[in-house]
């Protein structure tokens, strides 16, 4: 089983740039910036440089999406795509409010457009899966997105339009979304098709953001974990109630939500499980995928701290290369 990963260098937002900006918009250096906020701009660039230095991958080995923004909006509400070109709603979904005060032109190329091209690579990811049994993009998973609304640094549903998109080459797709973020995907559960053929686990610290009982709803299993969470729980409820739930479905593919934010050092997530856990938890739904002959398609979630881009490319080399 050959493992096929997504990536493209504007994946990742260029705070070095960010750097010559002015004080006035309390943005400043590179450090500053991840002093006042936790998102990693080049996480999936470290992703594929640890790859890459580990002599398993060359540069050209990674599969480049193309962009096709005209796709993506397509499936926005009218109002929402009207809005989410919004500096104002750009600036809040990220959560660097100063943000709004930038021209237009630099949130387009330097945030929305990174966006727009990780959610491309989502629907590659998943065809690549369909086609190989395994693919991973270094991106995507912006669960908070819904198809009429955005935040928690997501502004594009990238997982629910892959499924649309898939199912128009395989029509009544059984898919199964698997949530690890630390977070709940209340995005991803609001743009759920009410249908047989969609199933969502979703796995998240019930005790921070964003607590939409209302989206958690539509979840068909809600693993609800606490603050502090330990390996041992977390691999449990994940062998235990999350697994199984997707066996009885029998899907026809699997859609992976890999968050790293379930780390124990990330400033975000609440929870305290290891490197070694994450890898763990990866290799559960790794070998599950290959025991049941399901094609696996796997993003990249949210993932705060900086050894995030360490404890994915080290998952990746020792649970999905060959």
């Amino acid at each position: 089983m050959a493992t096929k990963i997504v990536y493209h260098d504007r994946y990742n937002f260029p705070y070095k740039l960010m750097q010559a900006m002015s004080w006035a918009l309390a943005i400043g250096s590179l450090g500053f910036i991840r002093n006042i906020h936790p998102f990693i701009g080049d996480r999936s660039r470290r992703v594929r440089d640890f790859l890459v230095a580990s002599g398993r991958f060359a540069c050209q080995d990674f599969i480049a999406p193309e962009m096709n923004e005209e796709l993506i909006l397509s499936y926005l509400q009218p109002q929402y795509r009207e809005i989410v070109h919004n500096k104002l709603l750009v600036a809040g979904a990220v959560e660097i409010f100063t943000l709004q005060f930038l021209p237009y032109s630099f949130l387009r190329y330097h945030l929305l457009e990174p966006m727009l091209l990780a959610s491309c690579g989502t629907i590659k990811t998943v065809e690549l899966a369909m086609q190989e049994k395994l693919a991973i993009n270094l991106g995507g998973g912006f669960h908070h997105a819904s198809f009429y609304s955005g935040g928690g640094f997501c502004l594009y549903p990238d997982m629910p339009i892959a499924m649309k998109e898939i199912r128009k080459q395989y029509p009544g797709l059984k898919i199964a979304v698997l949530d690890c973020d630390a977070h709940q995907g209340n995005g991803t559960e609001r743009a759920l098709d009410e249908n047989d053929s969609t199933f969502m686990v979703d796995m998240f610290n019930c005790q921070i953001y964003p607590q939409d009982s209302d989206a958690e709803k539509v979840a068909d299993v809600a693993v609800r974990l606490n603050f502090g969470c330990r390996d041992q729980v977390y691999l449990q409820a994940l062998q235990t109630i999350a697994l199984p739930a997707i066996e009885k479905f029998a899907p026809q593919l699997i859609i992976y939500g890999a968050g790293t934010d379930i780390y124990e050092k990330d400033p975000l997530g609440g929870m305290n499980v290891s490197a070694q856990g994450i890898m763990q938890r990866d290799k559960l739904v790794k070998d599950f995928a290959c025991q049941h002959d399901i094609p696996l398609a796997m993003v990249l979630s949210g993932g705060y701290h900086i050894d995030s881009g360490r404890i994915i490319a080290d998952s990746i080399l020792n649970n999905f290369v060959l």
